[in-house]
């Protein structure tokens, strides 16, 4: 997650989040992070394939790796992560898995 604000009208809040590729994305919109997080009645997705204003953005990962991600998912039991190989896994995890090549562009 790059930023989480509160917003004002019918929407609350907007998550802006960073993906290594469209499975990752895929699994976390999907069966993980956001529609399964208590509280969270109705999410959409909206994918920018390319930031206008600013160029890129710092995106920071933990230097501690942990045994369960922020979200409170146990990537080390994750079929998307283990079997599937959908996920990478949780950057904050031991369980998180390089992409297969270096990303292009930074987001």
């Amino acid at each position: 997650m790059v930023l989480l604000a509160p917003l004002l009208g019918g929407i609350n809040f907007i998550a802006v989040m960073a993906f290594e590729n469209e499975d990752v994305l895929e699994s976390c919109m999907g069966s993980h992070v956001v529609r399964t997080m208590k509280g969270i009645r109705r999410s959409e997705v909206y994918i920018a394939r390319d930031l206008a204003i600013p160029r890129y953005v710092l995106v920071r990962t933990p230097l501690k790796k942990v045994d369960r991600a922020p979200s409170g998912v146990d990537c080390g039991r994750c079929p998307l992560c283990i079997a599937n190989r959908k996920c990478l896994g949780c950057p904050a995890t031991k369980y998180y898995r390089e992409p297969p090549q270096s990303l292009d562009r930074v987001i």
